[in-house]
């Protein structure tokens, strides 16, 4: 979908949920188009504000009380393209329900991976969480779904509230935020952390904060051995 800034979709179209992470005011909810002459293109669910997240309501299932999650593939409505500074990927979701077509296993996805150069490489190697804002804004692409081999996933503090990624790609250790919150379960009971032998990583660059753009792990899936 090549469109024009907040130019109308009204679509309806599958969508494999990669991630569903924290964000102000709600979810950040973001996967890739099955099935279509938009296969493997990402989306961003965002509303009629594209700074603040979507709500738990607009995300229910069948109007069940369950809430779309990673690797559920699910219908719904696109209505308007609402890009916002590097963040090309974000639409509008429609007011109609969403639906559940089936949820999906990690070895599903993991064709829909993006190419190892499309992730973002820093300007400065002493800081490879974050891109300047002037970088950022130069990127075509703000996700990327990225199989990992090895990833440690390490609490921030005692609390096991929040957590922090370490893995290396293409020779370069990187240590990131995590924005999942089904990390915690994936971590539970192991204060000093948990190895990830292989994972699925979904990968996003935040809104600016002070000048510099994180990429944030919006989700990590492991793949079954």
């Amino acid at each position: 979908m090549a469109l024009l800034p907040n130019s109308p979709v009204l679509q309806r179209c599958r969508v494999l949920i990669l991630a569903r992470s924290y964000k102000p005011g709600g979810w950040c909810v973001a996967g890739k188009i099955i099935g279509s002459r938009q296969h493997g293109q990402w989306v961003r669910l965002v509303g009629s504000d594209t700074s603040e997240g979507i709500s738990s309501h607009r995300l229910r299932i069948n109007q069940s009380n369950e809430l779309a999650s990673p690797l559920d593939l699910l219908d719904l409505s696109l209505v308007m393209h609402r890009p916002y500074l590097y963040q090309h990927e974000n639409f509008e979701l429609g007011t109609e329900a969403v639906q559940r077509v089936s949820h999906l296993c990690a070895e599903d996805a993991i064709d829909l991976a993006d190419p190892n150069q499309c992730f973002w490489r820093s300007r400065y190697l002493c800081k490879t969480d974050r891109l300047p804002l002037s970088d950022a804004l130069q990127e075509q692409h703000s996700l990327l779904l990225m199989r990992c081999r090895h990833v440690r996933i390490c609490p921030v503090d005692s609390s096991l509230r929040k957590f922090r990624a370490q893995f290396s790609h293409q020779g370069v250790a990187y240590d990131l935020a995590i924005t999942d919150p089904n990390v915690a379960q994936l971590a539970a009971g192991m204060p000093g952390g948990r190895m990830i032998p292989d994972a699925l990583l979904t990968l996003s660059l935040g809104v600016p904060f002070h000048n510099y753009c994180y990429k944030l792990v919006a989700s990590l899936i492991p793949v079954s051995a």
